[in-house]
């Protein structure tokens, strides 16, 4: 559990310190901006691959074991979500109601 929790602090604090206004305005003079987003990308890639290799590897804990209310739970939240109204419904073959017609006419 330890190796994840590293994992992602590394994951967050390289993002954290390569975006940080007075670090990466350096990096990138010294490296070129295509230089600075490859070398960014590749420590994103090699932190997150870590983290997902350390998540793998980490002990199954749950947090709280709802036995079969999780069913129960799962089916009432399903029932009462198909009630409400979608946010697909105010659009009729692509075009909001009320809005401009495609062509602009």
């Amino acid at each position: 559990m330890t190796s994840l929790a590293l994992a992602m602090l590394a994951f967050l604090a390289t993002h954290f310190a390569l975006s940080h206004k007075a670090l990466r305005p350096r990096l990138v003079a010294v490296l070129g901006e295509q230089g600075f987003a490859g070398a960014y990308s590749a420590l994103a890639m090699i932190t997150l691959v870590a983290a997902a290799w350390a998540f793998a590897r980490a002990p199954f804990e749950p947090l709280w074991d709802l036995g079969h209310a999780r069913y129960w739970i799962a089916m009432v939240a399903n029932i009462a979500g198909s009630g409400t109204t979608s946010p697909e419904s105010g659009c009729q073959n692509g075009v909001m109601r009320g809005s401009p017609s495609p062509g602009g006419t």
